[in-house]
């Protein structure tokens, strides 16, 4: 767990706290960073499911880039985590439920695998269960994915898409190292988009500390 760093765009003029990153700016750190196994990004909301044999209930989600269960080195108990395919523009709606979710609302019923539920009305397929004790970023027992590269062309890349970052070290790079290179990154950034990256850098510290 020390390996995993939260990385974050700090802002001077909001007295340099740490704050989301805009998506436009994720797909570039996933392309140029040097220090990390991988990245990887998330996101909670709050969600109705529902499905044809239990009432609706309102629940915090996970929306979370493919490479969260690897990142964070966690299988699924049953069936699969997210691929990559699955953040295709177009790919079929997917969800992986939490342990405590698929015993309290289907029993422990190892044919939920398969089934269609319903996530606010979208009808989605159930691909996997994760192990118990499992809960991500808080106590989430639901995850979707999310499709940073489809979002790189919207015109709301730099408008209000923020996300949450999370990356693993390499074996090679420190904390200090990563942040270096994560900075210079934020710099290039600046450089090729000033009024967007007005008072602002990119910065590593540990994810325990973030949370």
């Amino acid at each position: 767990p020390e390996q995993l760093m939260h990385v974050a765009t700090t802002d001077r003029n909001a007295g340099d706290e740490y704050l989301r990153i805009p998506a436009a700016d994720i797909v570039a750190l996933r392309e140029q960073q040097r220090s990390f196994e991988a990245i990887a990004a998330f996101d909670v909301e709050s969600i109705h499911l529902g499905d044809a044999d239990h009432r609706a209930e309102r629940l915090s989600v996970g929306r979370v880039t493919a490479n969260l269960f690897a990142v964070l080195r966690v299988a699924a108990l049953l069936g699969r985590t997210l691929t990559s395919d699955d953040e295709r523009p177009g790919a079929p709606h997917v969800a992986i439920l939490g342990y405590d979710l698929w015993q309290n609302r289907y029993a422990g019923n190892h044919s939920v695998v398969g089934r269609t539920i319903r996530v606010n009305g979208v009808p989605t397929t159930v691909v996997g269960v994760m192990a118990k004790g499992f809960g991500f970023p808080l106590q989430e027992q639901l995850w979707t994915p999310l499709a940073l590269d489809a979002l790189r062309a919207a015109p709301a890349a730099r408008d209000g898409l923020a996300y949450n970052v999370i990356g693993r070290l390499r074996t090679s790079a420190t904390r200090e190292t990563a942040g270096a290179d994560i900075a210079s990154i934020g710099r290039r950034l600046a450089i090729a988009d000033p009024k967007a990256h007005e008072g602002r850098t990119l910065a590593v510290r540990p994810f325990y500390d973030a949370m």
